[in-house]
């Protein structure tokens, strides 16, 4: 056996062998984004950053909102469940393995606690849905640099 590895045709079938290997086994991370999974990427972003702005208006106004400032925030976490709602979750499994649950289960969550407790001005609901979009900006802090995504789209 070790005879055929010593062989100019043993040492080429052995390298072959092992790039197959590889790229069988990272072919899954190293193929193309389809325009679909594009599209999903960035409503994946766009609900980040319309939260982002949403909690960024609220702290400019120190948390006291008037019914106007009420409105653009609610705007925005309107718009960003309805981003959310467009990521699924094989793209999600893709971007992290934890995502699916995470995504479901405190984003959105929390996205929609705002959007309910802001239309009707319940500041009980608020805080509760502050306090679960806390845990996933912890969540997105600790694994953002893990996040599997393609280059944005240039306009």
């Amino acid at each position: 056996m070790m005879a055929f590895f010593l062989t100019e045709r043993g040492r080429i079938v052995a390298a072959l062998a092992m790039v197959t290997a590889l790229l069988v086994g990272t072919g899954w991370f190293l193929r193309s984004w389809s325009d679909d999974e594009r599209a999903q990427a960035e409503a994946f972003r766009s609900a980040i950053y319309d939260v982002e702005a949403a909690v960024g208006l609220v702290r400019r106004f120190g948390g006291a909102l008037d019914p106007e400032a009420t409105q653009q925030v609610l705007a925005l976490y309107e718009k960003a469940a309805t981003a959310a709602k467009a990521v699924s979750d094989p793209m999600l499994a893709r971007i992290h393995r934890d995502l699916p649950l995470v995504w479901r289960d405190v984003f959105q969550k929390s996205t929609a606690m705002y959007v309910g407790a802001l239309a009707v001005q319940d500041r009980d609901g608020a805080r509760q849905a502050a306090l679960l979009q806390d845990d996933w900006f912890r969540w997105y802090g600790k694994h953002k640099g893990e996040l599997n995504l393609p280059e944005p789209s240039k306009p």
